[in-house]
């Protein structure tokens, strides 16, 4: 799966996928391998099966997800400090 990532970094997203499919067949409740392919899908605009993927990985490993509802979180608290200035 490293080899995925470093593909992605390196903008070849289509082997990077091929790589993430590897080892999803070999390990299929891989979690973070759902969520790499889901994060290439969604740098390739194919939102609905990057969709797909995230699911997956949340369905493998429900905790996987815990840093990314933090930074919403601290987006979201953000927001609502700027709504609350212009209100004002």
């Amino acid at each position: 799966m490293n080899k995925g990532v470093a593909l992605r970094k390196l903008g070849q997203h289509q082997e990077a996928i091929k790589k993430f499919n590897l080892a999803i067949k070999y390990q299929p409740g891989f979690a973070e391998a759902y969520m790499n392919k889901g994060d290439t899908l969604k740098q390739l605009g194919q939102r609905e099966k990057a969709i797909k993927n995230f699911e997956l990985a949340i369905k493998y490993n429900p905790g996987l997800i815990a840093p990314y509802i933090s930074n919403f979180k601290k987006a979201r608290n953000a927001i609502e400090k700027v709504v609350t200035w212009l209100s004002i």
